[in-house]
């Protein structure tokens, strides 16, 4: 009897465990749920979408990347004018947005699964819905790296491999148009231009080669000419 309950006992401790150390939020309360339908306002719907600070405090950051890579409402990021201010909304709405900027260890994480996004696999996607998913699985990783607490907290051999991998997502997209087409390039150039900014204060020769253009266009992410995107790839591939 005594050993039963001794592997009862080891059972239910290793489960608890196992299920301590498994965090990624899995947002229980959507769509078809009864706290959904009895919210009358897109803010109050999206609010059941919140982690419990409980929980979101003691997420580990990889964990934390995957919930908001996870985050059902991702799309309204489009449904702004820009990207940029599709972002900042859901920011406001998402508490694990706000968290994720505040982890120093973020953009290593965001950088491994970038890294890992090969363009060319699109074109083993026969489906172009599969495909269209697959495009804006991209941009959303991009649309959070290029956020400024988030390459901020990047070490230097961070943020050189994140413009190199920038760089390589903005020629992949060229090369690839006719399936991306061109709005994916504003994310990639973004990354660049803002990992640009932090250049120039060490690089004299960089400082006069970031002209308004580029600075507007870091700073408010709202321009649709593309001029200014190939202008800061260009910067970029040659520093």
């Amino acid at each position: 009897m005594k050993k039963q309950l001794i592997v009862l006992l080891l059972f239910f401790g290793w489960s608890a465990t196992f299920a301590q150390t498994s965090k990624v939020w899995n947002f229980p309360t959507g769509p078809g749920s009864t706290e959904w339908e009895n919210s009358k306002t897109l803010e109050g719907r999206l609010s059941l979408y919140n982690v419990p600070v409980s929980l979101l405090k003691t997420m580990t950051t990889e964990d934390l990347v995957k919930t908001c890579l996870n985050y059902p409402e991702l799309r309204m990021i489009f449904t702004r004018n820009s990207y940029q201010q599709g972002y900042e909304f859901l920011r406001d709405q998402f508490n694990g947005f706000s968290e994720l900027e505040k982890r120093t260890d973020a953009g290593k994480y965001l950088l491994s699964i970038y890294s890992g996004k090969k363009h060319d696999d699109v074109s083993l996607i026969t489906n172009l819905v599969d495909q269209g998913k697959f495009i804006v699985d991209i941009i959303y990783i991009e649309i959070i790296l290029s956020q400024e607490p988030i390459i901020n907290n990047m070490d230097k051999t961070e943020q050189i491999s994140l413009k190199n991998q920038a760089i390589n997502s903005f020629e992949n997209v060229v090369r690839l148009k006719d399936i991306y087409g061109t709005m994916s390039l504003e994310m990639p150039a973004l990354i660049m231009g803002r990992l640009l900014l932090i250049e120039k204060e060490t690089n004299l020769a960089l400082k006069t080669k970031i002209d308004d253009e580029i600075l507007s266009f870091t700073t408010n992410s709202e321009t649709p000419d593309m001029s200014v995107w190939y202008k800061v790839y260009n910067i970029a591939k040659g520093n």
